[in-house]
């Protein structure tokens, strides 16, 4: 009976360590696979507030285009805007170009 209760008390042991190990191979996986989560959602967030800042960039640039739009479909915003940029001067005017680096 000593050799019997000897092997079950082994068996016990053996039992016991082998479900130790696989609880603590789980919990080191579910660790794991937290930790790749946490991360991922790490960088999705940054990547979605480069996207964002990207995004209102885009938005300001719209709508300042459309002003400038809206502002050349006037016929004497156009005229004064073609006059200063490209120098067209009517009739008798003289155009004086000043330097600005100064």
């Amino acid at each position: 009976m000593s050799k019997e209760k000897t092997q079950k008390k082994r068996l016990k042991k053996i039992s016991y360590h082998l479900k130790s190990l696989l609880l603590l191979s789980l919990s080191a996986l579910c660790i794991y696979s937290v930790t790749h989560e946490v991360i991922t959602y790490m960088d999705i967030r940054k990547k979605m507030s480069e996207e964002q800042a990207i995004a209102n960039q885009i938005k300001t640039e719209t709508e300042a285009l459309i002003k400038q739009k809206e502002m050349l479909q006037d016929p004497n915003y156009a005229i004064n805007y073609a006059r200063g940029k490209l120098l067209i001067s009517q009739n008798g005017e003289q155009i004086f170009s000043l330097d600005d680096s100064k």
